[in-house]
């Protein structure tokens, strides 16, 4: 999720009471235990459609994307969020691991609705 977060940032989660939507930021425990950040690209019902490098939401361009050296399971391809669902992706497209590989990632899977970012406020302030 580089340059917003960085390796080692300590981040404030909203785990009650919330509602995800696109473009929020999001802290996932992955099957392994392990947590990543990423970023709702789109929601349940939303139609997702990857042409030529670019991914759509909803008819919408949001950006070139690529797959590196990894196989994305929908190349080429249209299909829609499943109902309890989202599809996340890393800002450092070039090199993150996320539903561009696995699928959409169940609702399940959201440890929290990151609200804010200490390390990158106190980088803006000249103190980190």
């Amino acid at each position: 999720m580089e340059p917003l977060f960085q390796q080692g940032d300590i981040v404030f989660v909203k785990r009650l009471f919330y509602r995800i939507d696109r473009n929020e930021v999001v802290v996932v425990k992955m099957h392994d235990q392990t947590y990543v950040v990423k970023r709702v690209l789109a929601i349940e019902g939303d139609r997702i459609d990857y042409k030529d490098g670019e991914i759509f939401v909803n008819g919408e361009n949001r950006g070139k994307i690529t797959s590196g050296d990894y196989r994305m399971f929908f190349d080429n391809s249209s299909f829609i969020v499943e109902k309890n669902s989202f599809f996340i992706l890393g800002d450092n497209r070039s090199s993150s691991i996320d539903s561009r590989f696995w699928g959409s990632i169940s609702k399940d899977m959201i440890y929290g609705k990151v609200v804010f970012n200490l390390f990158s406020f106190l980088r803006k302030e000249g103190v980190a």
